[in-house]
């Protein structure tokens, strides 16, 4: 029994070691002998894992970076990976990957373009993901495209986001070149050396010989152009040194030959300017025949047929769709005739309870307006009982107490003919006013204008200041409209007298086509717009006269800042 339990763990636990070793994948940041890649290689086509196979490739590639070898280019192995991914879905290495192939294709013409696109959809992925470490060496990427481009605004642009982004040691050194690049290309030399003296020492620290390579070149650049030869010279052959070391950086070998050739040129040594040109001839020559510039060029071909695939693919597809939608159109004309016939039914009864909801909702709205009649014209009954209170209590306070002061004075055995004079002028004068507030003599005589401007004259003292202003061209409003304003000027103005204890008072009155626009301020201390409207009965007043003018009304009442009440009526109403 314990033998069989022994076997049966023994057969799990080779299971278990197949499978892992089965889904052990190849590192992109560890170094492979070509072997090695070609037999994972084989044994994940052989298993169609695509996983293993995109791993693979994209491993290949970094590896194919650091053997240094002319006959090997990680182009091809780059765009592999990148379809792979691709297919897995795996967004993070495939924007990777495609980063990658942008920057292969930084430094040539043709490829502009394709580089500019995969740089930018890196960057615009890793910067939509959060991911500020995958983000900054495509960054970098695209303003050294900009700059090879002069499009230097654009290429400070993504300098300055860089500077902005955290930074790696590498990032630091790599950012500093660019910005060295950057300035010797804009004419602020001294800049460019500090920034490369900067990516120099960053890139001697961390021993990236590429890096220490670019720094140099920009060091030398940057003399050259200061004129300081020596230091020129002395920088470009550092650089030229370190690249000949190396066939992955040709085109930099070939920039430092021009830029060494030009150094010599100005120091008149011909003989020597006449090598270096010739030296990057040659380092050109040699160029155009690598690997890498064949797969660069079988690249864009490989790009052109992803096109016409991708436009072929369209078409099948719009193809399929348009038959697709034929049988469906075909499907649909047999319930067409249906569909309309239950549809002309539904018209027909929806038509019914429409016009008789209509009806039933004009039954409605005639009962409501002939309510509002009734409420307004209680409320017009309402303020003209108000109306004779007034007048009663005017005629019995005012005239009623001269009258009987005058019968008091004639009943006396003697009298002062002066002071009954002026009793009776004083009487006069009551029952003139009394009369002007039944019907003010200035509106019917003179106009709504002309009213208000009395009022204003007969209320204005020491303590209130009236203001009252008038724009645009005055019409005719109507006798009963004409009078229904001016008893609302009339309130207003009596209760911002009587109640807000302003120092001033403000009437303005505007007249623009068919609407006349009231309003009526001060500085006074405020009330509660609420409690006023709805139990103080001078405001009940005013509201019933604006119904009967169907006017509106809007209140902003403060203690600090004092009452606006602003009034508009519609002449056709």
């Amino acid at each position: 029994m314990k033998s069989y339990l022994r076997y049966i763990l023994f057969s799990v636990g080779i299971f278990v070691l197949n499978q892992l070793k089965a889904q052990q994948l190849p590192h992109p940041d560890s170094l492979y002998e070509k072997s090695t890649l070609e037999r994972y290689l084989k044994e994940f086509h052989e298993k169609n894992n695509i996983k293993g196979l995109a791993m693979t490739y994209l491993t290949q590639a970094k590896s194919q970076e650091r053997w240094n070898l002319p006959d090997e280019s990680p182009i091809e192995s780059y765009r592999k990976s990148m379809d792979y991914f691709r297919v897995l879905g795996d967004s993070l290495h495939y924007y990777e990957v495609k980063g990658s192939l942008g920057t292969y294709f930084m430094d040539r013409p043709i490829f502009a373009s394709y580089a500019n696109e995969y740089l930018s959809s890196a960057v615009q992925y890793f910067r939509k993901i959060h991911r500020p470490d995958m983000e900054i060496g495509h960054l970098i990427n695209l303003a050294n495209l900009a700059i090879r481009q002069k499009e230097m605004q654009k290429a400070k642009q993504f300098l300055v986001r860089a500077d902005e982004l955290p930074q790696s040691a590498i990032s630091k050194g790599r950012n500093a070149a660019a910005w060295a690049d950057w300035y010797r290309r804009n004419g602020f030399y001294i800049e460019a050396i500090q920034k490369a003296r900067l990516s120099l020492s960053i890139a001697q620290n961390i021993k990236v010989a590429w890096l220490e390579a670019v720094s140099y070149f920009y060091l030398g650049a940057a003399y050259r152009k200061l004129g300081q030869n020596e230091e020129a010279i002395q920088s470009l052959n550092l650089a030229q040194t370190i690249t000949e070391k190396y066939f992955s950086m040709l085109l930099l070998r070939k920039a430092i030959y021009e830029e060494l050739g030009l150094v010599y040129e100005n120091e008149k040594l011909f003989n020597k300017a006449f090598q270096y040109t010739s030296l990057a001839y040659q380092t050109f020559q040699l160029l155009e025949s690598s690997k890498l510039e064949v797969e660069v060029r079988q690249y864009r071909e490989y790009q052109l047929l992803e096109e016409q695939q991708e436009k072929i693919s369209k078409i099948a597809l719009e193809k399929r769709l348009a038959e697709a939608e034929l049988v469906s159109l075909k499907a649909s004309q047999r319930i067409y005739l249906l569909t309309i016939l239950v549809a002309f039914l539904l018209l027909v009864i929806l038509l019914y309870a429409y016009f008789s909801k209509q009806k039933v909702a004009k039954l409605q709205a005639d009962k409501v307006f002939k309510t509002a009649q009734i409420d307004t014209l209680q409320a017009l009954i309402n303020g003209q009982e108000q109306e004779r209170l007034r007048i009663s209590q005017d005629l019995h306070d005012g005239v009623g107490t001269l009258l009987s002061r005058i019968k008091m004075m004639m009943d006396a055995p003697f009298w002062n003919n002066v002071q009954l004079q002026h009793l009776l002028d004083d009487a006069c004068k009551e029952v003139r006013n009394i009369s002007g507030n039944l019907q003010p003599s200035n509106l019917q005589n003179f106009g709504l204008i002309a009213a208000i401007e009395d009022l204003v004259s007969k209320n204005h003292s020491e303590e209130t200041e009236i203001i009252f202003q008038v724009y645009g061209q005055s019409f005719d409003f109507g006798k009963e409209k004409t009078l229904m304003l001016y008893r609302i000027v009339q309130e207003l103005l009596a209760n911002a007298l009587k109640y807000a204890e302003a120092s001033e008072v403000l009437i303005q009155l505007s007249f623009q086509e068919n609407h006349i626009h009231l309003t009526v301020e001060d500085n006074g201390k405020g009330f509660d717009t609420n409690i006023a409207q709805k139990s103080v009965r001078g405001w009940q007043n005013i509201r019933s006269r604006l119904d009967y003018l169907q006017g509106t009304l809007s209140i902003e009442s403060d203690g600090q800042f004092g009452t606006s009440i602003n009034i508009e009526v519609d002449e056709n109403n």
